[in-house]
């Protein structure tokens, strides 16, 4: 009986030591997150498969942004995209091992401008840093985003005057090709009102977006593979400036 009741003793110990871990993840999640339904559904942006043919585009997501109403509904604001902030679940790739996602920009939404690459850490990476953790100097420095899993990053370096949404509204969101797929939470497209001069505000807004064209999978109708992607901005609009650090890049 006292061997049953020590074995009774360690399981309960077990379990309460489990109990606990796993309480203090969840508090952790839901903290980093900013609330139990922050960022909505999830979705898997696949790469390009170095096995594919040629001809064959990587797979990415579109996104088409507007600019919001003014307050006084006497129009629209003129915004400039400064910030792609996107929440990352997931690298499927081990510890270590970074992906790298990339988005173009394009006035019409069929030809698009040469875009911006930035590396997704995996819990931490083996990308060649120096002293102060940046990328080691090359031709095409790519920044990378560390400690990027389950919270808002903003990896990209776009230019600090922006991009117009009146004159880019589309923008396309992959994976580089042969880089680890990745699982999306969320993405926030992020702008500074313009004004007559185009001179930029210090205020920031989110800019409303939705997803018009997603790459099926096979078998999968395109409408369909819409609709999954829609997941990526399904919260969105739950957020205001005041949660984002504008001041950084999150990097």
């Amino acid at each position: 009986m006292r061997k049953i009741n020590a074995n009774w003793k360690n399981i309960k110990g077990f379990f309460l030591a489990f109990l606990i871990v796993a309480l203090a993840f969840l508090a952790l999640g839901v903290g980093t997150l900013g609330s139990w339904d922050s960022v909505g559904g999830a979705y898997e942006l696949r790469s390009k498969r170095a096995t594919e043919s040629s001809a064959t585009q990587s797979p990415s997501v579109v996104f088409r942004l507007s600019n919001p109403p003014m307050q006084d509904d006497s129009g629209n604001m003129n915004l400039a995209l400064v910030g792609v902030y996107v929440n990352v679940a997931q690298v499927y790739a081990e510890a270590g091992t970074p992906t790298t996602l990339r988005i173009e920009r394009s006035g019409s939404g069929t030809s698009y401008v040469t875009g911006l690459n930035a590396v997704i850490e995996n819990f931490y990476t083996e990308v060649e840093l120096d002293e102060e953790g940046n990328p080691v100097e090359s031709k095409n420095t790519t920044p990378v985003a560390k400690d990027a899993l389950f919270r808002f990053v903003s990896p990209f370096a776009i230019p600090e005057s922006g991009w117009s949404v009146s004159t880019y509204s589309y923008i396309r969101l992959s994976v580089a090709e042969s880089n680890p797929n990745v699982l999306i939470n969320e993405v926030v497209f992020v702008g500074a009102e313009l004004s007559s001069d185009l001179t930029m505000g210090e205020q920031r807004y989110v800019i409303p977006a939705t997803v018009i064209e997603a790459t099926p999978t096979a078998n999968e109708r395109m409408e369909d593979a819409r609709q999954r992607a829609l997941a990526l901005v399904d919260g969105s609009l739950n957020y205001d400036e005041s949660y984002f650090r504008f001041d950084d890049t999150s990097c």
